[in-house]
Formats: structure tokens, C-alpha cells, sequence
């Protein structure tokens, strides 16, 4: 609630005297009267006579008042802060680390890679820091200072945010190149809470500005972010294992009724442990990197996991026939 505070000018006798005029402040949120000094309310009287305000009746006054006072709420409390992003934001730097997330040493190495990147391939990626909205420029200041284009995305990094990744601008150009599913991946992978938490917000800043760029340099572009993170491998390890168990276990049913071949269960069962190991346990993988080594250990996990079940039954000397073991 905006609380106003007017005046209420009483003219004595002799209305040519200044001297004698008083001031009798008021609030108007608060249900009692309350007296202020004359510097509470300093609009001068002489101004009220020019404009005809001087008047008992006057009914203007009010009116005024809550226009001057809603000028002074909108005007912006902070506008060296605005001047002062207007200036740092220039045309010939890339980086704009408002939030003082990058060390110095770093932002020169990046400010390089990324003027690279824009000489070789066209490609120009922006980067902003800030900390809260308050602190953001507006997008009439990236437009003056970096003019964006078709081939520009602009990245932004709030650490007050709890995503801290955000793209406000992205080119068609690059759109096209890298599809959205690619953007939602990588706002998600290097920008969520717990990320930030355990690697921290530098990291966040660099691994995801290496994976763009490597993109943006790849000729086809990337469908998915590169790498795959510690805890992705995991669960494309669970599935793997967890398919080797179903194909295991099904090589071990009896054949019966229709089924007269024991593989034939292995096949009935394919949708389901197929599934586990290729589509979870090595789909992820294949797509997010060249490197071999994790797609031979999901593999050799999976055969492990397929011959448990007669590895368990050779150490554990349980017939395979129990109908051969009663005979």
C-alpha cells in the first residue's frame, strides 16, 4: 500500500504574509493525526499561487500530490547500476561476468575462444552473469551493445536462480543447427541446483560454454549435449546388468507347451531385456560419445549378468534336471 502525505494550508488574515502561513501535515495511513515539520512536505507556496492551488477549496491539491508521488515511486532507485551495464556491455568483448564468476585469467582464454569461434565459423556466442534480476540488462542493452543476428545466442548465468542457465536469445541459425531438445539438455545437465552445488558455479559457467561451442564447431551439430556425467553412467550400468538378469533368467526355463527349444523363451523375453541394454544401457552412450570404454564395460556387465544364473547354479551344485537327478 502507497501511503501519501499531503499538507493542508490554512491563510490567516492577511493573505499577502508568507510569514504567517502554517503547515499541518497529515497521514493518510494512519488512523490517527500525525503533525510533520515543513521540510516533510517541501512544495513551495508560491508555487501553488501560480497555478491557482492557493485556495481553501481547492480539490486538486490531492490529486497532485499522488502524481508526484507516483513519479518518484517509478522512477529507478538504481540507475548507476543501469549506466554502469550500459558501458560494460561492449561490442568488442563477448563476455559480460557481472556476477564476478569467472576469473580473470579464465575470461581471457574464453573471450579468445569465443572471438575465434565468430572469425572462423560465424557462430557468435554472447555470455552475461549477473546476480538477480535487479542487476540484468535489459534487452535494448544487449541489442545496442552485440546487435544479435541469426548466428548469435546469448547466454545468461543468475546464480540467485535456482536453473542458472538461462538463453534469451538464439538465432534461427543456430536453432536450426541445434535442436531444442539440445538447449533443454543442456539447461538442465549444467544449470540445475544440485549441479551447481556439487561442481560448482564456475564450472557450471565453463562445461556449458564448451559444450555449446563444441557444438556450434561440430559440421553436423549435435542432437544431444556431449559426455555423459557420472550419474547417467550409473543408471545406464543398472539397466545393462538388469537385462543380462532377464536374458539369464529366461535361458533357463524348461521348454513346455508350445515352447519345445529353450532359446525360444530368450526371444519371448527380448522386447523387455533388449530394451535394458539397448536402449538404456547403450543408446545413451553411443549418442553422447566417441569414447568405447564405457559402451565394453555395459557389455561385459551384461554378459556377466546373463551367465550369473548358471555361474550361481554351478557354485551352488543345483541339478539343471530334476527330473535326471530323481532317475
Amino acid at each position: 500500500m502507497i501511503c501519501l502525505q499531503g499538507t493542508t494550508l490554512r491563510q490567516p488574515s492577511h493573505a499577502s504574509s508568507l510569514q504567517g502561513r502554517r503547515r499541518i501535515g497529515f497521514n493518510h495511513c494512519s488512523p490517527y493525526r500525525t503533525r510533520y515539520s515543513p521540510s516533510d512536505v517541501s512544495i513551495s507556496l508560491a508555487a501553488y499561487e501560480s497555478v491557482g492551488f492557493a485556495r481553501k477549496d481547492s480539490k486538486m491539491l490531492p490529486a497532485v500530490l499522488t502524481w508526484i508521488v507516483s513519479v518518484a515511486l517509478m522512477l529507478p532507485s538504481d540507475a548507476g547500476a543501469v549506466l554502469k551495464d550500459v558501458k560494460a556491455l561492449s561490442p568488442e568483448l563477448p563476455i559480460y561476468d557481472g556476477a564476478n564468476i569467472i576469473p580473470q585469467e579464465k575470461q581471457a582464454d574464453l573471450d579468445n575462444k569465443l572471438i575465434q569461434l565468430e572469425s572462423e565459423s560465424g557462430w557468435r556466442v554472447r555470455v552475461v552473469t549477473y546476480n538477480g534480476p535487479s542487476e540484468a540488462p535489459v534487452e535494448g542493452q544487449l541489442r545496442k551493445a552485440w546487435s544479435p543476428d541469426g548466428r548469435t545466442v546469448v547466454v545468461q548465468f543468475d546464480p540467485t536462480s535456482p536453473n542458472i542457465i538461462a538463453f534469451p536469445y538464439i538465432g534461427d541459425e543456430v536453432l536450426s543447427k541445434l535442436r531444442r531438445p539440445f538447449w533443454t539438455e543442456l539447461q538442465g545437465r549444467f544449470g540445475n541446483l544440485y549441479y551447481v552445488r556439487e561442481e560448482g558455479e564456475q564450472s557450471s559457467v565453463l562445461n556449458s560454454l564448451s559444450a555449446l561451442t563444441g557444438c556450434l564447431e561440430a559440421p553436423e551439430g549435435c542432437v544431444v549435449v556431449p559426455g555423459v556425467p557420472s550419474d547417467q553412467y550409473v543408471f545406464t550400468l543398472c539397466t545393462s546388468i538388469a537385462g543380462g538378469i532377464v536374458a539369464g533368467a529366461s535361458s533357463r526355463i524348461k521348454p513346455q507347451g508350445f515352447v519345445q527349444r529353450s532359446f525360444v523363451w530368450v526371444l519371448l523375453f527380448s522386447p523387455l531385456w533388449a530394451s535394458l541394454f539397448i536402449s538404456f544401457g547403450l543408446g545413451p552412450l553411443v549418442s553422447r560419445t566417441s569414447d568405447l570404454t564405457p559402451v565394453l564395460s555395459n557389455t561385459a556387465a551384461f554378459l556377466l549378468a546373463a551367465a550369473s544364473p548358471y555361474l550361481l547354479s554351478a557354485v551352488l551344485k543345483t541339478p539343471t534336471d530334476p527330473s535326471a537327478s530323481s532317475e
